[in-house]
């Protein structure tokens, strides 16, 4: 019988994933487990080699990782401007950061935290990938600012396909943006904001409020590539005692990520003994894996998919050419 690992190896990646998904707890049973375990880790040295394939790429057509775009003249208050600023003096961002040395004595801490195991999803991308921001700032080139119609009508398809409540594609259209920025507790550190309901799994709503999307002046929907270090995912776990259901935090929320209105995080709610597990508030509502194969089809910025047929699809396809799939 053909295996997971070389049914995955022939090209049959998300028809192995979605059947390893469907087996929920029973992956863990052997010889079923060794099996996807290997496809968990196959699927993350992609995903790694993605990612260390795709950095270069992005810095030699212009973009620019990190948040030196912070400025007041992009319409930042003068304390978030300086938080940034101290942040990236105290520890600068870098767009990937490997696993740690103590990789797997994290790793016991935080499922002994949550009291069972992780997905193997998350597992494996933590053994082997580790830590990745790709926030930052698009070409100037590439002519996507809010006075442009290009960027009004992405905007409006954005909107089109994510009807969020209370906004319509006329109130965007026909309101001014606005520039005001909206204070969130730690700018910048991410606390965990989570609310109480959101420890329903079945309820888990999007965190943010419908018309802070709309109005940022800003072309901040790209939605980067994210996932923050099992480090400070297993510091964000020992401050949920006084919840009744876990979560590992996977990255900032879409504003936050961009110093914007927000704080919140896009959890996977533990233990979770199966292979992958679904990313909550992220709103393409996909798993882990799914979340991953959005980034790499847009260069680790999924909301480029907005952008690219109004700029020319053939530099976006330059970017993602050799990609190996998840």
């Amino acid at each position: 019988m053909t295996s997971f690992l070389d049914r995955y190896q022939q090209g049959a990646c998300e028809e192995v994933w979605a059947d390893l998904l469907a087996l929920g707890e029973q992956v863990r049973t052997e010889p079923v487990y060794a099996d996807a375990l290997a496809v968990a880790r196959e699927t993350m040295r992609r995903a790694r080699f993605n990612i260390e394939t795709l950095i270069p790429r992005l810095r030699a057509c212009g973009y620019q990782f990190g948040y030196g775009w912070v400025t007041e003249q992009q319409g930042y208050d003068a304390d978030v401007v300086a938080s940034v600023a101290r942040l990236e003096t105290q520890r600068p961002s870098v767009p990937w950061s490997p696993p740690p040395p103590d990789v797997q004595e994290q790793l016991a801490s935080l499922e002994h935290v949550i009291g069972g195991p992780l997905p193997l999803s998350l597992r494996a991308w933590y053994e082997v990938v580790g830590q990745v921001n790709f926030v930052g700032e698009l070409p100037t080139r590439w002519g996507f600012t809010p006075e442009t119609h290009a960027w009004r009508q992405a905007m409006d398809d954005f909107l089109a396909q994510h009807p969020f409540p209370h906004v319509t594609r006329k109130r965007f259209t026909d309101s001014p943006l606005d520039t005001t920025l909206l204070p969130f507790d730690r700018p910048g550190e991410f606390g965990s904001r989570q609310a109480d309901d959101e420890e329903n799994e079945e309820n888990v709503e999007s965190p943010w409020a419908a018309e802070d999307h709309a109005f940022f002046k800003h072309v901040h929907w790209l939605e980067p590539l994210y996932v923050l270090s099992l480090e400070e995912a297993l510091d964000e776990l020992r401050l949920q005692s006084h919840r009744s259901r876990l979560y590992v935090a996977i990255a900032p929320d879409h504003a936050s990520k961009y110093w914007r209105a927000g704080g919140y995080r896009y959890p996977i709610f533990v233990p979770n003994a199966a292979i992958d597990g679904k990313l909550h508030c992220e709103w393409h509502d996909t798993t882990f894996v799914g979340y991953l194969r959005l980034c790499f089809r847009w260069a680790g910025l999924p909301e480029l998919a907005y952008f690219a047929e109004a700029r020319g699809k053939e530099e976006f396809d330059a970017l993602t050419e050799g990609l190996l799939p998840l």
